[in-house]
């Protein structure tokens, strides 16, 4: 670290970003409606997309299947279909072919109670 402090920076800067997330997955796990949940794994993926620019609008390609996005939000296949019908029925987003579009970016963000701030850099 003392040979090489900017780079012991950056390796510092990423583990605290990881804890943040970390801390703040651990959270949605047990307190929110899974609607809330999968709504903040979207608005994540898009602020992340977003910053190495890979989103177009608020469109982005979402290469995972059904079984990953329900390990990852915690519901079994059968919930995690009844809330994305949910939420193309409410016209928050679309999702064809592994491709997802935020119809309403301000809406899904409010409803997944998403700030992007723990995942920005120090």
């Amino acid at each position: 670290m003392a040979s090489h402090p900017n780079l012991a920076r950056a390796f510092i800067s990423i583990a605290l970003i990881e804890q943040a997330t970390l801390r703040v997955w651990l959270a949605y796990m047990g307190r929110h409606e899974k609607t809330t949940h999968l709504g903040h794994l979207f608005c994540e993926l898009h602020a992340r997309l977003r910053r190495v620019d890979l989103v177009g609008d608020h469109s982005f390609d979402l290469p995972l299947t059904h079984e990953v996005l329900a390990d990852a939000t915690g519901m079994s296949g059968v919930h995690l279909n009844r809330v994305l019908q949910q939420m193309r029925k409410d016209g928050l987003i679309t999702l064809h072919k592994h491709h997802l579009e935020i119809l309403q970016p301000q809406r899904l963000r409010e409803l997944a109670e998403f700030d992007p701030g723990y995942i920005r850099p120090l």
